[in-house]
């Protein structure tokens, strides 16, 4: 959570408050497109780095923004993970990385699209599909987060910043 606050220097209490009044509307745009435009990111970055880009998009079109409160501000969320456990339970092994079945035989199944078959090639090309098959295979490597959330925080960050010396800019 990035929380902002703004206070005022070398200027009297009513002159402050008229001068973040008249950019206020403004800066909420702005924080609401800025907002918008990190949940894009996530997505892209998403699909940029999975391992199995034919994997499906569940995770990414479970990453909503929500507007949560307007009162006396603005608090907006990128990603409820209530929702997201509930469409996509590996968002976590997905960003974090971890040992998911490792060393362990994989349920009956094959891989669709592609050679249903256990192969390097078919793990490049299609999805696991459990019970889709006789096939299975003993998972031998974890699996390599991609950290889309630190980076997309990143994302956020950075351009908060410009957001930030835009309206102090405005402020002057």
């Amino acid at each position: 959570m990035i929380t902002i606050q703004i206070q005022s220097y070398g200027l009297d209490p009513i002159s402050f408050a008229q001068k973040l009044q008249s950019v206020w509307f403004e800066f909420q745009s702005e924080a609401y497109d800025l907002v918008n435009r990190t949940r894009e990111y996530m997505v892209n970055y998403i699909n940029t780095h999975k391992v199995r880009p034919k994997s499906g998009s569940k995770l990414e079109d479970s990453i909503q923004v929500e507007t949560i409160n307007t009162i006396g501000g603005i608090e907006m969320g990128i990603g409820n993970i209530d929702k997201i456990q509930q469409i996509a339970p590996y968002w976590r092994i997905l960003n974090f990385g971890g040992v998911s079945n490792t060393g362990h035989y994989v349920p009956l199944g094959s891989f669709i699209p592609g050679e249903p078959k256990p192969s390097k090639q078919a793990f490049r090309q299609g999805q696991w599909t459990v019970g889709a098959g006789k096939f299975t295979f003993i998972a031998k490597r974890p699996i390599q987060g991609i950290h889309y959330i630190e980076d997309s925080t990143n994302f956020l960050e950075s351009n908060i910043k410009d957001l930030l010396n835009n309206l102090i800019s405005n402020l002057e």
